[in-house]
């Protein structure tokens, strides 16, 4: 049976199982729990299943997925058959987000076919983390510009225990009067959990293509080895890089154009340790592709991107295995450019997780 899961502060609030890490989760058979605002009925966020003949199944899990229209489209008059301007925000109950801990992840499944695959310039709806008490919202992403219509996409974005108490939110608008005669946005599936890693040393320093390399999407994915997966991106394109490893966070120290985090003794997954220790899952070699994420190029990352951590850490021999419970802390060091254009080097913020 589907149903909504949701602890404060470590305590649980409604009478349901759940691990002890999940903040909350619904898999949307009703959405009472929700505020449901819309500007124009019968076209709304509800939790059903219709269209049933939406290209990607109604839902992600059955029997029912929180999504906008009317049962059919989303803003074609069922009398007249013209098309409307429409909209609305879906909310969900205020989430107090702990203070203390690792941190928090916000996951869910989202589907679409609306006039423009790619593009949220029309009927698109966004995710949005809003604050309460007044701090500004944020924006984590638009549906319409995620992958391709007709499929489930899952999205996962990052929770800072600073926000405090939070709701999510998912709007959706077709600023215009026309080409609304298809069946909408689709939710699905969604939960927010401790992740078992902590972003740190954020921002890291400006590269010379004008943003700064982050282990956001970095995460616990149950990858080969150790199960934590790094993914870097924002990076400059073209550019070379691979991870760092360190036993905790030390003093920040300026080098080269950037900062390291980490503290001695500082392991490297690189080609050369790896050769040395007959372990080629401990090279991570990689290189930044046109829009800036980094693709791993030694065959140590089951998806492409970035890079699966091994069981193994970096450190020569006798070979030093991680143990469950300790907190590692990894860093991408990369080739840069300074400031007169001279070849240099760089390094993405930090990211900690413990196993």
């Amino acid at each position: 049976m589907k149903r909504a899961t949701y602890f404060a502060l470590g305590t649980l609030m409604c009478s349901v199982t759940a691990s002890a890490q999940q903040l909350y989760s619904t898999d949307f058979t009703d959405v009472s729990d929700w505020t449901l605002d819309t500007t124009s009925d019968p076209f709304v966020w509800n939790a059903d299943a219709t269209p049933a003949t939406f290209c990607a199944g109604p839902f992600r899990s059955a029997p029912s997925s929180l999504n906008f229209n009317d049962g059919e489209t989303y803003g074609v008059d069922p009398v007249t058959g013209y098309h409307i301007q429409t909209g609305g925000v879906a909310r969900s109950p205020v989430l107090d987000l702990p203070s203390a801990g690792s941190d928090l992840t916000l996951k869910y499944w989202v589907a679409y076919k609306v006039e423009q695959t790619g593009m949220c310039a029309f009927d698109g709806a966004t995710t949005i983390v809003e604050p309460i008490g007044g701090a500004p919202r944020i924006y984590l992403g638009c549906a319409a510009e995620i992958g391709q219509d007709c499929e489930w996409h899952e999205m996962s974005f990052r929770l800072r225990r600073s926000w405090g108490p939070i709701q999510i939110s998912f709007d959706f608008w077709t600023l215009d009067f026309q080409f609304q005669q298809f069946p909408g946005v689709f939710i699905d599936d969604l939960e927010v959990f401790e992740s078992g890693t902590t972003l740190e040393c954020t921002p890291a320093a400006m590269h010379a293509g004008g943003q700064f390399v982050t282990l956001t999407d970095s995460a616990f994915t149950g990858a080969p080895g150790s199960g934590l997966h790094l993914d870097a991106k924002d990076g400059p394109a073209g550019q070379f890089g691979f991870f760092l490893a360190g036993p905790a966070l030390g003093p920040a120290v300026p080098a080269f154009e950037g900062v390291l985090c980490l503290a001695q003794p500082i392991g490297r997954y690189n080609q050369k340790v790896a050769t040395n220790m007959g372990l080629p899952a401990l090279n991570s070699l990689g290189q930044f592709d046109a829009i800036g994420d980094f693709q791993n190029l030694s065959g140590s990352s089951a998806t492409g991107t970035g890079f699966d951590v091994p069981n193994e850490l970096p450190y020569g021999l006798p070979v030093q295995a991680i143990a469950p419970g300790e907190t590692w802390f990894f860093q991408l060091w990369y080739r840069d450019l300074d400031s007169g254009g001279a070849p240099s080097a760089n390094f993405s913020d930090a990211l900690g997780a413990t196993f």
